[in-house]
C-alpha cells in the first residue's frame, strides 16, 4: 500500500462551505528568498501519515513533534546557542520553524501566514530537520515504504501552505489574521488543538503547493540562506471589484480608510518615461543618422519620375539643422528641420534650385543640445532625359 502523500487529512468531518469555495481564493505572490530578514515564522507540519513512522508519533498535519528552531535550524540543547542566550522560540517551544520567504495578498497588500510540511520518516530526503529544503527525489525503490510497499519521497514532502486573513470574511475576530508571526496557527494547532480550532485554521488555507529541488541545483546551508536563487510565484484568479478593510470587519466603516475602502491600484511609468539629459542616449541617436543611398549611382528607389533625383537623410531628431557642403567648403544646401518626420529628402539641387555636379559632398547635422554628426556622400548624376520634353 502506498503511503498517503496528499496535503490533506482523512477524517475532516463536515462541510467547510461557504468558505471553502473557489470564490474565497485570493491573489497571492509567494516569494522565496535567501534574505533572512524577509523569512516567515510558521509551523512545520508533519506529513507522515503513519504515526508509528513519524518522529515521536506525530499525527499527520499536526505540528512536528520536534523543538522549534531558529533561522539556522538550531534549537535548545544544540551547540549553536551561546551560554546565556535567550530562547528565540519564546512561548512556542515545539513545531515552529522558518519558511525562507513570504506571501503577500495582492488584493489587500497584507502579508499572510504560512506553513510548510516535511515527512519526518524521510530523514534522508531532508524531512527531519525542520527546514524547508526539498530533495530532488520523487520516489524510491520497492520495499522502502511501510509494510514493504513502494516508497514515495515527493522531495521529502515539503508542502507549502498559504493562509488568508479570514477575520474580515467570516465577520469575527477569532479567525485567521494577517501575518502575526505564526501565533494564531501555533495556538490553534498546538496549544489548543480542538476540532473547532483546527477547522478554523484550515478553512483559512487558500493555496497549497508541492516543492521539489531541481536535479541541477543544490540547496545552500541554513547559514547561507538555503535558497540558491530567488523566485516569485504568482497565484491568480479573477476577483470581483468590492470594498475591503484590513482594519474593520465592517468595510462600510470609513474611519481612517483610504479611498473609502475601495481597491487601490498603483502603476509606474518609470521604465517607459522619457529621459532627459542622457548623453549616452543622445550619442547613440547620432550614430543612427545616415544618408541613403550612399553612394548614389544615377538613381534611387525614392525617385518618382525620370526628372526626379532624390536621396534621404534618415533617423533625424525632431529639431535639427542639416547643411550640405562641397569639398571646397562651399555651402550647397541648408534644411531647417522642425517636424516629427524622421528624414529629410534632398533633391540633389543647391539653394538656387540648380542640380549639383557629381562628386563627394559633406553633410553636417547639428542637433541643438545633442551634438553633431558629419557624413560623407558620393553621387554620380545622370544626364537629363530629353524624351520628357
Amino acid at each position: 500500500k502506498l503511503p498517503n502523500i496528499a496535503p490533506t487529512i482523512d477524517g475532516f468531518e463536515g462541510d467547510l462551505s461557504p468558505f471553502s469555495g473557489i470564490s474565497g481564493l485570493n491573489n497571492v505572490d509567494v516569494v522565496i528568498t535567501s534574505d533572512k530578514s524577509k523569512w516567515t515564522r510558521c509551523p512545520v507540519l508533519e506529513m507522515q501519515s503513519v504515526e508509528e513512522l513519524a518522529q515521536n508519533g506525530g499525527e499527520k498535519l499536526s505540528l512536528r513533534r520536534h523543538p522549534s528552531v531558529d533561522k539556522n535550524g538550531r534549537y535548545d540543547g544544540q551547540s549553536g546557542y551561546n551560554a546565556g542566550e535567550a530562547n528565540p522560540n519564546g512561548n512556542q517551544p515545539i513545531g515552529m520553524g522558518w519558511f525562507p520567504g513570504y506571501a503577500i495578498d495582492l488584493g489587500t497588500g497584507e502579508r499572510l501566514n504560512m506553513a510548510f510540511g516535511e515527512d519526518s520518516w524521510l530523514g534522508a530526503e531532508n524531512g527531519k530537520d525542520m527546514l524547508w529544503n526539498p530533495s530532488p527525489n520523487i520516489y524510491g525503490g520497492v520495499g522502502g515504504g511501510f509494510g514493504g510497499g513502494s516508497a514515495i519521497y515527493a522531495g521529502g514532502q515539503h508542502w507549502i501552505y498559504v493562509f488568508k486573513n479570514s477575520q474580515y470574511e467570516e465577520g469575527t475576530e477569532n479567525r485567521m489574521p494577517a501575518y502575526d508571526g505564526g501565533n494564531y496557527l501555533w495556538e490553534n494547532l498546538e496549544n489548543n488543538p480542538s476540532t473547532t480550532n483546527v477547522r478554523r485554521v484550515f478553512r483559512a488555507c487558500t493555496w497549497v503547493g508541492s516543492s521539489l529541488l531541481n536535479d541541477d541545483y543544490e540547496m545552500l546551508s541554513p547559514q547561507e540562506g538555503l535558497i540558491p536563487n530567488d523566485v516569485r510565484i504568482r497565484l491568480r484568479i479573477a476577483k470581483a471589484y468590492e470594498k475591503y478593510s484590513p482594519n474593520n470587519i465592517d468595510a462600510e466603516n470609513y474611519d481612517g480608510a483610504e479611498n473609502f475602502n475601495n481597491p487601490l491600484y498603483t502603476f509606474s511609468t518609470r521604465d517607459v518615461a522619457t529621459l532627459t539629459q542622457q548623453d549616452t542616449i543622445l550619442s547613440s541617436i547620432l550614430d543612427d543618422i545616415n544618408v541613403v543611398p550612399n553612394p548614389y549611382y544615377a538613381f534611387s528607389q525614392y525617385e518618382t519620375s525620370k526628372l526626379d533625383n532624390r536621396v534621404k537623410i534618415t533617423n533625424l531628431p525632431e529639431v535639427c539643422t542639416v547643411r550640405i557642403f562641397n569639398l571646397q567648403g562651399t555651402l550647397v544646401r541648408t534644411f531647417m528641420k522642425a517636424d516629427p518626420l524622421t528624414s529629410v529628402d534632398w533633391d540633389l539641387k543647391n539653394e538656387r534650385n540648380v542640380p549639383i555636379a557629381g562628386g563627394v559632398y559633406i553633410i553636417h547635422i547639428d542637433v541643438p543640445g545633442g551634438g553633431e554628426k558629419t557624413l560623407k556622400w558620393f553621387g554620380i548624376m545622370r544626364p537629363t532625359d530629353l524624351d520628357n520634353f
